[in-house]
């Protein structure tokens, strides 16, 4: 087989098959029409369809990404829960930009 990792008993060609399947069964049960166009759920309610950064893309800059928490407050305010995630932030309003609120693609983006 392959080569062995000195702190495991599978080779490492064990580990990318058992990687592969693991990653070939995640897609799998995930694609599901009713888990790809299922409704906001959640935080979502929060993150993505109340948060003005999103949702307001002729008011707020991509700038304002990265000056903004995870539900659209100045990070320096008290109001912040300092929970900041630009980069999924930036997924969000791509994704608003292109298909508005349709979950669908946010689920495709976002897994």
């Amino acid at each position: 087989m392959g080569e062995q990792n000195p702190k495991s008993n599978l080779s490492r060609l064990e580990v990318a098959i058992v990687a592969v399947l693991a990653g070939v069964l995640a897609l799998w049960s995930y694609w599901d029409e009713r888990a790809l166009n299922g409704a906001f759920v959640y935080d979502d309610q929060g993150t993505v369809k109340a948060n003005p950064v999103i949702i307001q893309p002729e008011k707020f800059t991509y700038y304002d990404i990265w000056t903004h928490d995870y539900w659209g407050e100045l990070l320096h305010t008290k109001k912040s829960h300092k929970s900041w995630r630009p980069l999924t932030s930036l997924t969000f309003r791509l994704n608003y930009e292109y298909s508005g609120l349709e979950t669908r693609w946010y689920h495709l983006i976002n897994i």
